[in-house]
């Protein structure tokens, strides 16, 4: 999720349904077809948030499996073909109707565990890629100012 470009609005307390952590915001209207379905996981420090009109919050004892189904080409798959005709939407009733592959609570417990595990690792390896893609502009940064000297 991206903070950056915030937009603040004036609320009266109860007036509003925040997020829960574990809740996952899904982009139910768009422009962009592309973004239909569109998902992310909310985690402790997003909890309580507001969120947009465009935006719909699915909240269940299993999002963190349905999380990593949300992110596969099957699930993809049933949200275009539930797109309205002339506005790029799905809403509620149509996610109700998805069917996707439920395994068991342990099956799916371990198959959680697995993918949580490989996000955390690929979010180590960006971070990591991240740092080199530093190192590299900085000594391409120095060579260029003569800083640093090449053996040839």
């Amino acid at each position: 999720m991206d903070f950056d470009d915030k937009v603040y609005v004036d609320i009266e307390d109860g007036n509003y349904n925040p997020v829960k952590e574990n809740d996952i915001l899904i982009c139910v209207r768009n422009g962009s077809k592309r973004l239909i379905g569109k998902n992310a996981k909310i985690d402790k420090k997003t909890e309580g948030k507001a969120f947009g009109a465009f935006m719909s919050v699915f909240r269940s004892a299993r999002n963190n499996y349905l999380f990593h189904l949300f992110d596969t080409d099957y699930y993809q798959r049933e949200i275009h073909k539930n797109l309205g005709a002339t506005i790029n939407s799905i809403n509620g009733s149509n996610l109700k109707k998805f069917k996707f592959p439920f395994p068991k609570t342990t099956e799916r417990e371990k198959i959680t565990n697995l993918l949580n595990a490989q996000d955390k690792e690929i979010e180590l390896l960006k971070q990591q890629l991240a740092q080199l893609q530093d190192q590299k502009r900085g000594l391409m940064q120095r060579l260029l100012t003569g800083a640093v000297r090449v053996k040839t």
